[in-house]
């Protein structure tokens, strides 16, 4: 006990000491006496329990850094124990890439899913759909239709979620002036899901006077402005520190800009390209 509250009882034996050179020596007068006694052990007591909290905490980080450093140890003794000297440079490879927020394709399309699940505030992506099969993707594939039903309930958990579509008026509007159906019931099943759908039009962006600067026509995948999932070609994840996490926050600002609501296009006849010479969304 003395070990443990050092600081303490030294402070409650001078206590005592001021105390009885009050009573005896100083001659005061009782209270006076009290309010020594009791500031002293007030001091004493706080004293105890400081020092009770400064050992408590070096103990428990005395453990996290055992365990933290037995951890790393135990990763060292794992990679040493890899007798290919081409394996072990691959794992040191792969370190860096993570390290530098590069999440590899084989690991990206594991944690893609898991980012969907963990999203807190947003996801944003963009889909390049310039042919009606590739549209129809949206309804023909599992993988496509579980991202719209993980999607909806998302959306009603409280997430913010916006896809921007990238179409062709050529590929998609009838002679007429009129959706194709199909694609018209794929895009109005997502905005049903709690999906704010948006779409550029790609003719739109060689007609404007003012170009984007960075290539806008991909697939990606933004999850709390933090991981960008690449798919266009093969799906990579850049999260931070890495600068590609930021030319795809800016390529999403751009995508918006050149994007139009949805809601503006429903139910309405598209008779011509004029008609939309100047965005309404």
């Amino acid at each position: 006990m003395s070990k443990n509250y050092t600081m303490a009882l030294i402070s409650a034996l001078v206590t005592a000491v001021l105390g009885i050179i009050g009573d005896q020596v100083l001659k005061l007068d009782s209270a006076n006496t009290f309010l020594v006694l009791a500031t002293g052990t007030v001091v004493s007591v706080a004293l105890g329990l400081i020092e009770h909290r400064l050992k408590s905490d070096q103990r428990a980080l005395r453990t996290a850094i055992t365990s933290e450093m037995g951890e790393k140890l135990a990763l060292f003794r794992m990679l040493d124990s890899i007798d290919d000297e081409d394996l072990r440079s691959e794992i040191l490879t792969l370190a860096r890439r993570l390290s530098a927020g590069e999440v590899p394709s084989h690991i990206a399309a594991i944690r893609t899913p898991v980012l969907y699940e963990r999203a807190k505030r947003s996801i944003y992506a963009s889909n390049v759909g310039l042919t009606r099969a590739r549209l129809y993707r949206w309804d023909q594939l599992a993988r496509f239709r579980r991202i719209v039903e993980v999607s909806a309930r998302r959306s009603k958990e409280g997430v913010e979620l916006t896809r921007t579509f990238f179409l062709s008026r050529q590929e998609f509007l009838t002679s007429d002036g009129h959706w194709d159906e199909r694609c018209y019931r794929i895009l109005s099943a997502q905005a049903d899901a709690g999906i704010e759908v948006r779409i550029v039009w790609v003719e739109d962006l060689e007609l404007d006077n003012l170009p984007p600067h960075r290539k806008l026509v991909r697939d990606l995948t933004i999850f709390d402005g933090s991981e960008a999932v690449d798919t266009t070609g093969v799906q990579v994840i850049y999260r931070y520190p890495s600068e590609r996490l930021r030319d795809f926050l800016d390529i999403q600002k751009e995508q918006l800009k050149y994007s139009d609501s949805f809601d503006f296009y429903k139910g309405v006849k598209l008779a011509n390209e004029a008609d939309f010479a100047t965005p309404k969304g």
